[in-house]
């Protein structure tokens, strides 16, 4: 499983990316992400979807550790695309447990 690079996303000025202009929009918003939120030791893995410009979903995963102003919080975006929600969505939990297991 290889992350997508966040570099074809075009940067916001204030440093965030724009997901809007790349043709790329939240399909879950923040409730369904922390339904879908397993908590794994000092990590909570949070996986979501987007969707992209040809209708298909991808897969993304925050992965959090730590709190208040010792918080990080990763994100990866991984390129396949799927036909469903359910398949992005279980493709970012695996990837998200997978990288605790190896960290």
């Amino acid at each position: 499983m290889r992350p997508h690079s966040s570099q074809h996303c075009n940067p916001r000025q204030d440093g965030f990316l724009d997901h809007a202009r790349d043709g790329i929009k939240a399909h879950t918003s923040d409730h369904d992400m922390q339904k879908n939120s397993i908590e794994v030791g000092k990590y909570l893995v949070s996986p979501f979807t987007k969707t992209n410009a040809d209708g298909g979903y991808l897969a993304n995963v925050s992965i959090r550790s730590g709190q208040g102003m010792a918080s990080h919080d990763r994100v990866l975006r991984f390129s396949p695309s799927f036909k469903h929600s359910s398949e992005a969505l279980a493709y970012a939990t695996r990837a998200g447990l997978d990288w605790i297991r190896q960290h």
